[in-house]
């Protein structure tokens, strides 16, 4: 059951010195008949694999540029369903002095079905010294398995 997009829009697309902003609206048809379903949040993810895949590197690291992304979503269930699990907030970062970060809130209000998660990551610099290497691998690894978790949704049987 893929989303089906309703509304989209993108703002300061044409000033780099503002955020880019693109904001989706979209619809869900649940199977009906399903009791327990697997949701993956994440319809934008960070990385999809870690960009570092060598073993190991002898040169610094440079990537092409700081990010400072923040993921939002708001999803609100069909009243015959509800959350039965979710990922729970987290946040790590990268070297004493944060040179990355990522956290994830995640949150679910019972009263009006409403899940919503936060998930922000950011970079202080763009170059990482060799011996930094296996930890930087690792930082990505642990967003990528983050940005895997699932939610659970189950029918509510009356």
């Amino acid at each position: 059951f893929p989303p089906t997009l309703e509304h989209y829009s993108i703002e300061h697309l044409d000033n780099p010195d503002l955020p880019l902003t693109m904001h989706y609206e979209a619809t869900m048809d649940f199977n009906h008949e399903a009791s327990t379903i697997y949701f993956d949040p994440y319809f934008f993810k960070f990385f999809e694999k870690n960009p570092f895949s060598a073993v190991s590197r002898k040169y610094t690291v440079e990537m092409n540029y700081l990010q400072d992304v923040n993921y939002i979503l708001r999803f609100q269930l069909p009243k015959d369903y509800e959350v039965d699990d979710y990922p729970q907030s987290s946040g790590f970062q990268f070297g004493e002095e944060g040179l990355m970060n990522v956290k994830n809130v995640c949150s679910y209000n019972k009263d009006d079905n409403t899940l919503s998660l936060n998930c922000k990551f950011s970079s202080r610099t763009a170059t990482f010294h060799p011996a930094l290497y296996q930890d930087l691998r690792s930082f990505y690894e642990r967003v990528i398995e983050e940005q895997n978790k699932k939610i659970v949704i189950k029918k509510i049987i009356h």
